[in-house]
């Protein structure tokens, strides 16, 4: 049951609309011509109004409103969803495309209902874990859609890795509940590319984010009202929980009736850590991890943009981010005895550093995801150099190894790495960062954090490339990096 399958429910309707309209008679009127010396008023002496065009407003980012109405012993939820999309591709699209990635397990996403505008719509198709709208939207034209759809929850087999993606963080055990990717949203248009809806593969995450705004209420519908981890801050109301997250990503949702919960305050951000009985050393450890990579990468990369973050204690043996809150996979709370080489705070650090390279900064996961796995493990070493330079070296020959690693390209898709010989993180995490170190080794520790920095602020809130990067580390350094480009990567930059 925890294997996910790709299934093909298609939905197709076609829409056959009469629009009646009445046209009443005008009535006509006897007009005299004037006197021969009565004066005629030329057009050009009437006074002309003057007609002021309003521009469209524009919209920050999507929003999303979301109900969701769960049953935790059951393991059913129903939502209503409303969207509000405007688009800015400077172009007029004739449809829209959103993710629906629950559709991708069998008999887990149940449609009820779209409305566009407030009008029942019928004209779309769901294919897998693509849903697309026929409708033509102007330039800056704002569009609402609403969506009602229930969930039948899958369970997540702790003991195997998932047959689409490579972690199934999304469903139950027998003692937590997950909601990841688990409502449909619009996936970016680029220019010129069109709609950027990547397939899942076996490695790594394939969807690709624009920056929206959530309002996420969630109310129970059974008997057991577990305690809810968030991605947003929670906003007090009289009837079950409301959570608010501003300019994130995505919005991810974590129940559970057995979970402790620590917190701490750090600059103005609440960091929350959940945890099982039995872990409160790991949950104390991640809980501190987390508070000094905020400040660190605070520091290094500029303020983390919001008011919470909470670690959870995950079921399955990965760890992963979403968009004010991660997962941190359970052996790491397990075999952790508090020791230095224990891994427990730097895979905390990874994940925490991912608000900046994945939430902050988006990227296509898909086919450049060096670009926030890469940037997220070499802030390991930022972390643990903050402890003591030794520190720092430990963890690059604990972590990245660099004897055991093969020449593998570090610009390599979710889909390719399996055509060099090479393995996943071998070539994105490790030398990744080997990359980074080779670059900060170039041009020195002070140009190398003021890049990052700088980096980070040009692109928060949209998506870098590759090609960015590079753009963007070349004007910040004269140094040549042709070398170093020529070892890690397959094409120049």
């Amino acid at each position: 049951m925890g294997f996910m399958r790709s299934r093909n429910f298609v939905i197709i309707a076609v829409v056959l609309s009469l629009a009646l309209g009445s046209c009443g008679k005008s009535q006509q009127t006897m007009t005299s011509l004037p006197d021969a010396d009565t004066p005629t008023i030329s057009a050009s002496n009437i006074p002309q109004a003057t007609v002021t065009v309003t521009p469209a407003p524009t919209m920050e980012n999507p929003e999303y409103v979301i109900k969701l109405a769960l049953d935790y012993g059951q393991k059913q939820a129903s939502v209503d969803e409303t969207i509000k999309y405007q688009n800015q591709s400077g172009q007029e699209l004739s449809n829209l495309v959103l993710a629906v990635e629950p559709n991708l397990w069998a008999d887990c996403f149940t449609l009820k209902e779209i409305r566009v505008n407030g009008q029942v719509s019928t004209a779309f198709v769901l294919d897998g874990q693509k849903l697309e709208l026929t409708q033509v939207l102007a330039p800056l034209e704002i569009i609402t859609i609403s969506i009602s759809f229930t969930l039948a929850i899958p369970q997540i087999n702790v003991n195997n890795q998932a047959a689409i993606i490579r972690t199934q963080v999304f469903g139950y055990t027998s003692r937590q509940l997950n909601l990841v990717d688990w409502y449909p949203f619009v996936v970016p248009y680029v220019p010129g590319q069109g709609w950027l809806l990547n397939d899942p593969a076996t490695y790594g995450e394939h969807l690709v984010y624009d920056s929206a705004s959530f309002d996420v209420t969630v109310r129970f519908a059974g008997e057991t009202a577990p305690v809810v981890a968030a991605s947003g801050a929670e906003t007090p109301i009289s009837d079950g929980k409301r959570f608010l997250l501003d300019k994130g990503r995505s919005f991810a949702l974590s129940f559970s009736p057995d979970y402790l919960v620590k917190s701490q305050d750090v600059d103005g951000v609440t960091v929350i850590s959940y945890y099982y009985a039995g872990n409160a050393l790991g949950g104390q450890a991640a809980l501190d991890a987390t508070v000094r990579a905020l400040q660190i990468f605070s520091q290094d990369f500029g303020t983390y943009p919001h008011s919470t973050l909470s670690i959870v204690q995950e079921e399955t043996d990965f760890s992963m981010e979403y968009d004010g809150l991660y997962f941190l996979e359970r052996r790491l709370y397990f075999g952790y005895s508090g020791a230095d080489t224990d891994f427990l705070p730097t895979i905390a650090a990874h994940e925490t550093a991912h608000q900046w390279w994945f939430s902050l900064v988006g990227t296509d996961q898909a086919n450049e995801p060096w670009l926030d796995e890469g940037l997220s493990t070499y802030s390991e070493r930022l972390f643990n150099e903050s402890f003591s330079p030794e520190k720092g070296e430990w963890w690059y020959l604990a972590r990245i190894t660099p004897d055991e690693n093969k020449n593998c390209p570090v610009d390599i898709s979710i889909y390719g790495f399996y055509d060099y010989n090479c393995y996943y993180t071998e070539s994105v995490y490790k030398r990744g960062a080997m990359f980074l170190q080779a670059v900060r080794d170039l041009i020195g520790d002070q140009a190398f954090l003021a890049f990052l920095k700088d980096f980070a602020t040009q692109f928060a809130h949209r998506r870098a490339s590759t090609q960015d990067f590079f753009t963007f580390l070349h004007q910040s350094s004269d140094a040549d990096l042709t070398n170093i480009i020529q070892e890690f990567f397959r094409e120049a930059h």
